[in-house]
């Protein structure tokens, strides 16, 4: 039961991770083409995206160390995980990708904080959200994936 309502969470966040990504770089990318200063949305939007991101990771963790009977299965012979490419998938390619996601959206949050020029903000913005953007993209396990899962992930 609780993997089923963690799953179903962190496929939720997953979409408000999404939505705002693209939204805080899309709204930085036309204000940078219009030479207009960065403005409240763009700290909002920013806000929300770092905060999906970082409450993603801390419900992908749970699952990952104590719910996922994937993980655990993997866990059990690593070794052979690493043969099966969904296993590997989420044992390996799918954290490893989120983190280095996170990463980049929190480096880019505390650069753009502190950068008091506002072309700056809006290029830094761009351009630490952008490769996290990015790589959380290529890290979740669309549908099309060998390792897929559904765009709304319901286990009931």
């Amino acid at each position: 039961m609780a993997y089923g309502i963690f799953l179903v969470l962190h496929s939720i966040v997953r979409w408000v991770v999404v939505v705002a990504g693209v939204a805080v770089v899309a709204s930085c990318i036309r204000a940078k083409a219009k030479g207009s200063s960065y403005q409240p949305i763009h700290r909002t939007l920013g806000t929300v995206f770092v905060s999906g991101v970082h409450l993603n990771v801390v419900l992908g963790l749970i699952l990952y160390v104590a719910l996922s009977p994937t993980t655990q299965l993997a866990f059990a012979d690593v070794g052979a995980a690493m043969k099966a490419s969904t296993l590997r998938f989420f044992l390996v390619e799918h954290p490893f990708g989120m983190l280095v996601g996170t990463a980049l959206v929190t480096v880019g949050s505390a650069t753009v904080k502190r950068t008091v020029d506002d072309a700056k903000k809006l290029s830094r913005a761009v351009t630490y959200f952008g490769a996290g953007l990015l790589m959380i993209l290529l890290s979740i396990p669309w549908p099309f994936y060998p390792a897929g899962r559904p765009l709304f992930w319901l286990p009931f």
